[in-house]
């Protein structure tokens, strides 16, 4: 997998403790790790690259595991559509 996106990531460097939360952390404190991620130029292959890892913890692409998981859902629902009405 390529990973060559990452040197340009804005997160690069930073402490990783701001975008993989420890349990009873506030939403606050993921809003500063996803508004890093919101001027980031990598974000669509940062995220891509958390949904298909399945990456079960962090925030990767500006979304959270819950938030990744809708995604990913709402992706295959259509994908899976799609393969039906081909069929």
């Amino acid at each position: 997998m390529d990973l060559g996106w990452f040197d340009q990531a804005s997160c690069r460097g930073m402490d990783t403790s701001v975008f993989f939360l420890e349990l009873g952390q506030t939403t606050r404190e993921a809003e500063i790790a996803k508004a890093v991620c919101r001027g980031c130029p990598v974000i669509k292959p940062c995220l891509n690259y958390a949904i298909n890892t399945d990456s079960k913890h962090g925030i990767f692409g500006g979304l959270s595991p819950k938030e990744r998981r809708a995604v990913r859902w709402r992706r295959d629902a259509v994908s899976l559509r799609t393969d039906v009405v081909r069929k």
